[in-house]
């Protein structure tokens, strides 16, 4: 799948738009193992990555935390990113094997 940032073939594209000079809300992510979202995927055993980048270089950090065993939420503290549609932001998860696999990617869009 291309979303039009990054082209990685098994990842969902997401946008997020926020504005400058607020607080990021907190944004909750469930993983199944099925498509009807009945069976939680557990992803205690990963390590997860988000950054919001401008020309390859990380503006943002957003920090993922883990609830037992398929939410993971991310969050950050005041927007101050100067106005732009040109953000990306990824969300990128290391196994316990230390491969990278790409979840999320999308625009961040800053208004």
């Amino acid at each position: 799948m291309n979303c039009g940032v990054i082209d990685q073939t098994n990842a969902v594209c997401e946008n997020f738009m926020v504005y400058r000079g607020a607080n990021f809300k907190s944004t909750e992510l469930k993983f199944y193992t099925d498509s009807t979202k009945t069976t939680p995927l557990d992803i205690t055993g990963s390590t997860y990555i988000a950054e919001v980048s401008l020309g390859g270089t990380i503006r943002l950090t957003l920090t993922p935390t883990i609830t037992a065993p398929n939410i993971l939420t991310l969050s950050t503290g005041l927007i101050t990113l100067a106005k732009s549609s040109s953000y990306t932001w990824t969300l990128k998860q290391i196994d316990e094997f230390e491969k990278t696999t790409y979840i999320i990617i999308g625009k961040f869009i800053v208004e």
